[in-house]
């Protein structure tokens, strides 16, 4: 598992479906090659959308740069997320709450905004590179040691986990995904990050499941959710 994302033991499947309980739908995760380049066609669609004078892609290099766009990608996970299975949106609040637990972790160079020219945050795309075997070291405790562990794991890993990511509606179709996914895999690249783990995509998220096989992505992880009918 990465962080944010359950795992459960092997026997909990055979459990549940004795119980009566049957498939509802599953959620997919691939593992995908970091390219190097992109292939001709993605380049020519890269090339194209940078010189677009509409929009601008925005990097980072610290926390304080990244932090006045945390709770506006919050607001824009509220929009696009809302119509995806088993989304609650996240109130203010909440979104106070979950950039105060995140921003400390993120490394900014791994995240990319996209801005149009009234400085509206219209897409965005959020990385990190995985802590998982820190976090298994630190047995869950960041204090008053386990936070060695988890940034130790962090600077060895070759896995880049992608956390958020999403495009205004009306920004669609127009080669935004492609843009910042060069800029994200030039920045993976730069610290030797090899591989990528999707995180969780609905198995009839065809769009994006489309576009991860398109870059040599192959399944790795499925994750079931389960229904019965109580009488």
């Amino acid at each position: 598992p990465v962080i944010a994302t359950p795992t459960n033991p092997a026997y909990l499947q055979k459990l549940l479906e004795n119980e009566g309980y049957t498939k509802e739908l599953d959620c997919v995760s691939y593992q995908i090659p970091v390219p190097e380049k992109l292939s001709p066609v993605y380049q020519r669609i890269f090339e194209r959308i940078r010189a677009n004078g509409s929009i601008r892609l925005l990097e980072f290099t610290s926390k304080r740069q990244l932090k006045p766009y945390i709770i506006p990608v919050f607001r824009l996970v509220n929009e696009t997320y809302s119509p995806l299975f088993g989304f609650v949106p996240m109130t203010e609040e909440e979104m106070k709450k979950f950039a105060g637990q995140y921003l400390p972790v993120l490394d900014p160079e791994l995240v990319k905004v996209v801005v149009n020219t009234s400085n509206e945050l219209i897409a965005f795309v959020v990385s990190m590179p995985d802590m998982s075997s820190g976090i298994q070291k630190a047995k869950g405790r960041l204090f008053p040691f386990g936070f060695i562990h988890v940034l130790r794991a962090m600077r060895k890993t070759k896995q880049l986990n992608l956390l958020l990511g999403a495009v205004k509606s009306g920004y669609r179709g127009k080669g935004i995904t492609i843009l910042m996914g060069k800029y994200l895999f030039d920045s993976a690249n730069e610290r030797g990050l090899t591989f990528m783990d999707s995180r969780l995509i609905l198995e009839n998220n065809y769009v994006m499941r489309a576009e991860c096989e398109r870059l040599g992505g192959v399944i790795r992880k499925r994750y079931r959710v389960y229904q019965k009918l109580l009488a």
